[in-house]
């Protein structure tokens, strides 16, 4: 398996299925076009029947394609979006690695791709072969990416924001600790005043 996901990821052996180039390429511009459409996507992600409207939007492409919602474009969704979120976490989070334009690829030591591996099981596959959806893949996760990514993407990354999130939670809430107490503060010199000047 190649990181252009040739076929089908998981399920049954009579499930897989061995996408063409031009049947990729199609739904990722088919996923792209619902990314944009409000029916199709809200906060939380890709709603209800997108996978059967996806069928259509193939289908049509590819008269007697065959191509399914379940098991084809369900498998091959979930390997796009496992594959983005290794490929994402690899060139914005992990040092010693980048991200190569040119040739779609993740450029780093090989050394340091294997370290990675043991961890990220998920990666395997990726090593000097072209990933080409990347930038695409970045476009339609977007809106999850900025909500969180609660539904779309893995609980890890999920998680990692949420990290990330603690420490400024911790420091606007502090503030606002600061702030009440200041006010309170103001409110008995305040009060103080008044005393004063009634006597």
């Amino acid at each position: 398996m190649n990181a252009n996901g040739q076929s089908s990821q998981g399920g049954k052996r009579k499930n897989k299925r061995f996408w063409k180039k031009e049947e990729e390429e199609a739904l990722i511009d088919c996923l792209l076009e619902l990314s944009c459409d409000q029916k199709w996507k809200g906060e939380g992600g890709f709603k209800n029947g997108y996978l059967n409207q996806l069928e259509l939007m193939l289908n049509t492409k590819f008269p007697g394609c065959g191509i399914k919602a379940i098991p084809h474009i369900e498998s091959k969704f979930k390997w796009f979006k496992d594959k983005y979120v290794i490929v994402s976490e690899m060139v914005n989070k992990t040092s010693g690695f980048q991200w190569d334009e040119k040739t779609s690829t993740i450029q780093c030591e090989r050394q340091a791709y294997g370290d990675f591996c043991k961890t990220h099981p998920k990666a395997g596959g990726l090593w000097k072969t072209p990933f080409p959806y990347l930038s695409k893949l970045d476009d339609i996760f977007r809106v999850d990416r900025a909500n969180g990514l609660a539904s779309e993407l893995p609980e890890t990354l999920s998680i990692t924001l949420k990290k990330r999130l603690f420490p400024l939670i911790m420091i606007v809430t502090m503030k606002i600790y600061l702030l009440l107490v200041h006010l309170l503060l103001l409110q008995i010199i305040l009060n103080l005043n008044l005393l004063l000047l009634r006597e």
